[in-house]
């Protein structure tokens, strides 16, 4: 995240272009740090949002939606007393740093036109909201500040408003590349990562990394007093950089994982990443900001709501895995049941040897040529010890044919349950989550008691289709069910059916119609197919054949398949589309 002084430069004029000369008609405060202002022209409406939240501050134009308390808190009913009605004049902002001043002006209880402003301030923990009349004397602020919170600076009713300290660093709307140069060469060594940032007010670290990474391809980039080329390259590109900030040339834009969490926003085109996350240009600041807190806010609210699912099956994983353990401990054993095998037949062979009251023999082994040592029960006789190590040997025997089997279908119930795992690692909506709940639930997995609490009617699981720019249709199973249906329902055995190879993930098929597949297609289908699956490569394997080469496997659970006659591509999962951007 990016709130920075470029950030605001540029909402500043989308706001000089959209918001100026409207009215304040409803002001809101939604939360205890957050304001809403309703503003409308002749024609148009818009909401500008204002947040002093310690870990999410900003401000922007909004399209959301704001449940407000039934009674409005004191700093609403304040801003309602002075702003309501009130006409924007401007916005502006204090140097290049993160403080945005809004002049309104309004009538007071007199009739009189005057004129007040209402001051953000975007500081992390320090942000807040400041209203103060046309000598700069403070009416209030969303957070008050006295002396036990700062003996710097107070923000206090009645007090002369005064803004933050401030840095010891220039204003980049005021660029002097003269000064700048002189800094530049005038250092034994720089660090042109930080240079920008160490230099003017209200560059992030996130911008000031891209400038260097834009002159040299690189990070962590260090110039000598003697690198004389670089930094004549350096200063050329940080010149035309601030001269397309002054003509106001951004470029809105957030940076989503590959489990479509926002992590970056700025206005600067963001390179130094590479193919590391997925970027997406937004249309507007206010839009960016808007999208990136509310995707931010969804990622995590589904994170969360899924927990206790993935909760659930990793206990299943591991209860399936100590199965598995305790199966392949009666494996090792197999040389033992082997060796029981053995004396019998020794015993047998040698019958004639033994006189009936020894503890023990010794026989001649004719597998090896060499002499063996077998116990024997003085209690029984020769034949029964005969048919007690025989007896031994077959109840081993089934053991290890049951362990066998058990371990079959513990990989199969493992590969089920990591399946459904991966998909609710890709889920990125209630729905899907809900599907995956309710199928944990048809399988066993989940009460369904628990279950009909949390989901009260169950519509049908529909898989995701995607129509490729020739107009070829793609389906993508997003659980087990879904995989199941698209393979064996909505599917012909002419269409081509795709997976990744050895990890669980989507059935992918590709739909033929009237003209044969194109490799375009194809490679289409593939990347979606590495995308949604468990293999977390760079580079991902993907098998695919026609459907009719695709068969259920026997006692497998929902979704899993043998198949056959099938090819192999290798995909870049960067690639891959996400189909819930």
């Amino acid at each position: 995240m990016a709130f920075d002084g470029l950030v605001l430069k540029s909402l500043i004029n989308e706001f000089d272009n959209k918001l100026s000369g409207l009215r304040i008609d409803k002001i809101y405060q939604p939360e205890k740090d957050e304001i809403v202002l309703s503003l409308r022209g002749f024609k148009e409406t818009y909401k500008l949002f204002i947040s002093a939240d310690s870990n999410y501050p900003r401000i922007n134009i909004t399209e959301n939606n704001f449940k407000n308390p039934d009674k409005p808190p004191l700093f609403c009913m304040l801003l309602r007393k002075h702003l309501a009605s009130g006409k924007i004049l401007s916005f502006s902002q204090e140097g290049s740093d993160r403080i945005l001043k809004i002049s309104v002006s309004s009538y007071n209880e007199l009739g009189d036109m005057v004129e007040k402003h209402l001051i953000v301030e975007i500081m992390g923990r320090h942000s807040n909201i400041i209203l103060i009349d046309e000598k700069n004397v403070i009416i209030d602020s969303i957070k008050r500040v006295d002396f036990t919170v700062s003996s710097k600076r107070q923000l206090l009713p009645g007090l002369l408003y005064e803004s933050a300290p401030a840095q010891e660093k220039e204003n980049f709307n005021s660029f002097d590349i003269n000064s700048l140069r002189e800094k530049l060469y005038s250092y034994d060594e720089i660090n042109a990562d930080s240079f920008l940032m160490d230099n003017f007010v209200g560059i992030s670290p996130i911008v000031s990394r891209e400038i260097a990474f834009k002159t040299f391809k690189a990070s962590k980039t260090f110039l000598l007093k003697s690198d004389l080329i670089p930094k004549a390259d350096f200063l050329n590109n940080i010149n035309n950089f601030f001269e397309k900030v002054s003509n106001f040339e951004f470029s809105p834009n957030i940076l989503y994982d590959k489990e479509s969490m926002p992590k970056f926003f700025s206005v600067v085109d963001l390179e130094q990443y590479g193919s590391l996350y997925k970027k997406v240009y937004i249309e507007s600041p206010s839009k960016m900001i808007d999208l990136f807190y509310n995707d931010l806010h969804f990622a995590r609210k589904i994170k969360l709501r899924s927990l206790s699912l993935v909760k659930t099956i990793n206990n299943h994983i591991d209860k399936i895995r100590k199965k598995i353990e305790i199966h392949n401990d009666i494996l090792l054993n197999k040389d033992k049941y082997l060796e029981y095998r053995l004396k019998g037949e020794l015993l047998s062979a040698n019958i004639y040897l033994i006189k009936g009251n020894e503890d023990k023999i010794k026989v001649f082994n004719y597998y090896d040529n060499s002499d063996i040592l077998i116990d024997l029960d003085k209690t029984l006789s020769p034949a029964k010890n005969i048919d007690r190590y025989f007896k031994l040997y077959k109840k081993g025997q089934k053991a290890m044919e049951m362990a066998l089997e058990q371990i079959e279908k513990a990989k199969k119930e493992l590969y089920y349950l990591e399946s459904e795992l991966t998909f609710l690692e890709n889920a990125r909506s209630q729905k899907e989550i809900d599907d995956i709940k309710d199928e944990l639930s048809k399988e066993g997995y989940i009460d369904n008691k628990k279950t009909d609490k949390g989901i009260k009617k169950q519509t049908k699981s529909e898989c995701t289709t995607y129509i490729t720019d020739e107009g070829f249709e793609i389906l993508i199973g997003k659980n087990s069910r879904q995989n199941e249906n698209i393979t064996f329902k909505l599917s012909k055995g002419s269409d081509l059916w795709f997976h990744v190879k050895d990890y669980p993930g989507s059935h992918v098929v590709l739909k033929k119609t009237n003209k044969e597949f194109s490799d375009k297609a194809i490679l289409k289908a593939a990347e979606f197919a590495a995308c949604y699956s468990k293999d977390s490569n760079a580079k991902v394997a993907v098998d695919y054949t026609m459907i009719k080469f695709v068969k259920k496997m026997p006692g497998g659970k929902p979704g899993m398949v043998n198949y056959t006659n099938y090819k192999t591509i290798i995909v870049n999962k960067q690639n891959g589309e996400d189909l819930n951007d």
